[in-house]
């Protein structure tokens, strides 16, 4: 029989695949009832494909400008003859649906709710030109012992999936995350390989051994060829993988929107995240791995091992990772399983051109970043709410609000890094803890931050922290200025702390501590701990605190602030009541003479109180 048109054909002739006959009304009932989409005439999902998300004519939506005829010429229902999926949740509909599937190329396929779900035992490969939807989140459930990926795309395009559950079954997989030694690199709910205009919406993806969805590469034949490109994953429930919930690993242009991704735990320390941009190492000869053009934007991550991360394999010389932005998404209450201390809202690792790979143009901006690494109600001292490891190219994190962990922002041997317009509170707990803390970190600037309210006071809590870990590890060239740090009711320790690890190490060096408002401090508001006082003495500029400006002179191994007469004078009724500390000198017009606060009073010249 004739495989038919939807512009043509009547309203109840409507055919799958020319075998057994699928209503068009019918269809419109299914759609109206999952709530999939509208279907009418020739109007069929007005879908945005694709990184620039245009819309156009539904065949430009498709299949770009001028090109072939719309997707959706005829249907295809898997439970239909010649198929006869049950969906029964016993059943091996693995054929079935295969079957529909290769028939559906050109076309739509649909899969109605079942009575419990359709089970499969091998992956589903996909054809290219289809619409795969789903009804009411119709649910497809690998069997157990499958161990397998269970939706595939291999050098596929113009693809939309919408309204399915894919359930991995993982716990009665024999391969899962569960363990250190056994990856599940190939066990996922959806995977695409060498792929363009693939759009997952609305679908639910939950369970898998490994990823939710992989936007991946095939091992010895990866390079600018054969990317994954335009890919759209927007408005999905993620959940529950034994690897990643999004894992990007070799693709030019995906758009990653609106999702909710949440449960992801594996035991390895670099796994469990809710989005991975992660391009493999490229340790066989001739691949070239390539993350490029990716835009991460209004998600929710939450209760993962880590939020979301970038790692670019600063060993490999042919990786390329570039333009990625991450912007506007809530990122909470992500907590290691096994390793709390190892939590963190947001991980960019080793975007590093040190062996000759490519990495540039990362930006982390306008996320909500809080309660990261809780335990029992309190954030663990070491957790991070964005943390920058092993970075030297240039990389933005601006605009950010971020509290709830023990660490709000850290630069680890990390340089060309610029760090603006944060909003970072609450952070620390009993053990101490940094808005900001730079371990060995370079030619870095930090920009106007606001940072106040640790949530526990004691001698290791900073505003910004800066610090070198060994003599090979140098902090240097570093431009702090127009920071606030600090109000008047929520003490730190000091506003601004330097420490090495060892007394004498020349470490730090080219400081410019300029223009930063420090208040709210309980020892000194700029506090160097066995530092090179003279290689920084110069570079330690005017600050304001508590609304009056000061230099800084050395005294005692530590920065002791000083001020004009001009800058720091009053009568006795006005000296001042917060912020200060020992040698902190005020000229008292009613005495006529300067004194000195001693630590508890205020004294002359010659020690008297007065």
């Amino acid at each position: 029989m004739k495989k038919e048109s939807l512009d043509t054909v009547k309203d109840e002739q409507v055919h799958a695949t020319g075998h057994s006959r699928l209503t068009r009304r019918k269809l419109l009932s299914y759609l109206a009832a999952g709530g999939a989409a509208t279907l009418a005439g020739t109007t069929l999902l007005n879908q945005n494909v694709g990184f620039a998300e245009w819309r156009g004519t539904v065949t430009e939506s498709v299949y770009g400008p001028g090109s072939i005829p719309p997707i959706g010429s005829f249907i295809v229902d898997v439970t239909a003859a010649p198929y006869h999926a049950s969906g029964d949740g016993a059943t091996d509909d693995t054929s079935a649906i295969q079957a529909a599937a290769t028939a559906a190329e050109n076309g739509i396929l649909v899969i109605p709710k079942p009575a419990v779900s359709y089970l499969i035992s091998s992956t589903i490969e996909l054809p290219s030109n289809i619409i795969v939807i789903g009804i009411g989140h119709a649910t497809i459930c690998l069997k157990a012992n499958s161990n397998c990926t269970m939706v595939q795309l291999n050098g596929k395009q113009n693809v939309t999936l919408t309204g399915l559950t894919l359930d991995g079954n993982r716990e009665n997989q024999s391969s899962d995350n569960s363990n250190p030694f056994d990856m599940a690199e190939s066990h996922h709910a959806i995977k695409v390989i060498n792929s363009r205009n693939v759009t997952i919406r609305g679908c639910k993806l939950t369970s898998a051994s490994g990823d939710g969805a992989a936007v991946a590469g095939q091992f010895y034949v990866v390079g600018e060829a054969n990317l994954n490109r335009q890919i759209t994953i927007v408005d999905n429930e993620v959940l529950n993988n034994g690897r990643n919930g999004i894992s990007i690993i070799h693709a030019d242009g995906v758009w990653i929107k609106n999702n909710d991704i949440h449960g992801h735990h594996a035991w390895v320390s670099t796994l469990g995240a809710g989005i991975d941009i992660e391009p493999n190492r490229g340790i066989n000869p001739g691949e070239q791995w390539i993350v490029r053009n990716v835009a991460v934007e209004n998600n929710i991550l939450h209760d993962n091992n880590v939020g979301g991360q970038i790692i670019g394999w600063a060993n490999s010389a042919t990786t390329i990772v570039e333009h990625i932005a991450f912007r506007r998404n809530s990122i909470y209450r992500n907590n290691h399983r096994t390793a709390a201390a190892s939590s963190k809202g947001l991980y960019v690792k080793e975007i590093n051109n040190s062996a000759g790979g490519k990495y540039s143009d990362i930006v982390i901006a306008e996320n909500d970043v809080y309660e990261n690494g809780f335990v029992d109600g309190n954030p663990v001292s070491n957790t991070i709410g964005i943390h920058l490891d092993k970075c030297n190219v240039p990389l933005f994190v601006r605009d950010n609000r971020i509290s709830g962990s023990g660490m709000g922002i850290q630069l680890h041997t990390t340089s060309n890094a610029t760090v603006q317009k944060n909003h970072i509170y609450k952070f620390g707990n009993a053990q101490g803890g940094s808005g900001i803390t730079l371990y060995a970190t370079e030619s870095s600037y930090l920009l106007d931050n606001r940072i106040h309210s640790p949530t526990a006071l004691n001698n290791f809590s900073r505003g910004i922290s800066i610090t070198a870990l060994t003599v090979q590890q140098v902090s240097r060239n570093l431009i702090v200025t127009g920071n606030i740090i600090g109000d008047s009711s929520n003490t730190i320790n000091a506003s601004i702390g330097m420490t090495s690890n060892n007394a004498g190490w020349p470490v730090f060096s080219g400081f410019v501590l300029d223009r930063n408002v420090l208040s709210g401090y309980v020892s000194l508001p700029v506090k160097c701990t066995n530092c090179s006082l003279p290689a920084i003495s110069s570079f330690i500029g005017k600050q304001v605190l508590n609304g009056i400006q000061s230099h800084y002179i050395v005294a005692n191994d530590q920065f002791v602030p000083y001020y004009a007469e001009s800058s720091l004078y009053g009568p006795s009724s006005e000296r001042p009541v917060t912020g200060r500390y020992v040698s902190m000198s005020w000229f008292d017009s009613t005495l006529g003479k300067p004194i000195w606060w001693n630590g508890s009073a205020w004294i002359d010249a010659a020690g008297t109180l007065v």
